[in-house]
């Protein structure tokens, strides 16, 4: 029978990406308790840095039996094994966009962030929503030639501005 100890040492000897109570751990922001009123039932909402919340609860049978930081304790357990399978549909879902060529990040969103950070470079104070319906297809496609070559040198007379939208898209696409 393999113990837990074992356990942890077997998965930790495999290569591959996995998700990890650190990092689940790392992406809450909060965790909240209430116990309703009049009952044994304690409820565990925990909120993630994305805003999305999971809620997990515990019940004592019996009143006299009932003591609330074990109540707490259980209830977050339940919460949180409610992110395991959340954040292995996030990795899932990564792998396979890189897996078809596909960026983990939608194109738009890269390209949005791109524009942004290249106009604070380059002193326009221009934001995405300001641009027009053709500006902002110039720009999505302008990451999409990028992710097709990333390897694309830049030229001598790129602007301040277009080295770090290249360099923002290469970052979000690594």
């Amino acid at each position: 029978m393999l113990t837990d100890d074992g356990l942890s040492r077997a998965i930790a000897a495999t290569p591959a990406e996995r998700v990890t109570e650190e990092y689940i751990r790392s992406r809450i922001v909060g965790t909240d308790y209430m116990t309703v009123p009049g009952t044994t039932v304690t409820i565990c909402h925990i909120t993630l840095d994305n805003g999305y919340s999971v809620r997990g609860e515990s019940a004592c049978v019996n009143p006299a039996n009932f003591r609330q930081d074990i109540g707490e304790r259980i209830a977050h357990d339940d919460a949180f094994r409610k992110l395991w399978p959340l954040f292995g549909f996030l990795l899932a879902e990564a792998n396979h966009r890189r897996g078809q060529g596909v960026p983990a990040v939608p194109v738009d969103l890269i390209a949005r962030t791109a524009y942004e950070a290249g106009a604070a470079v380059g002193g326009t104070d221009r934001l995405w929503g300001d641009l027009s319906s053709d500006e902002k297809a110039d720009s999505i496609a302008l990451v999409s030639e990028l992710l097709a070559n990333p390897n694309q040198e830049d030229g001598e007379t790129v602007s301040a501005q277009m080295q770090t939208f290249r360099a923002v898209v290469r970052g979000l696409t690594a």
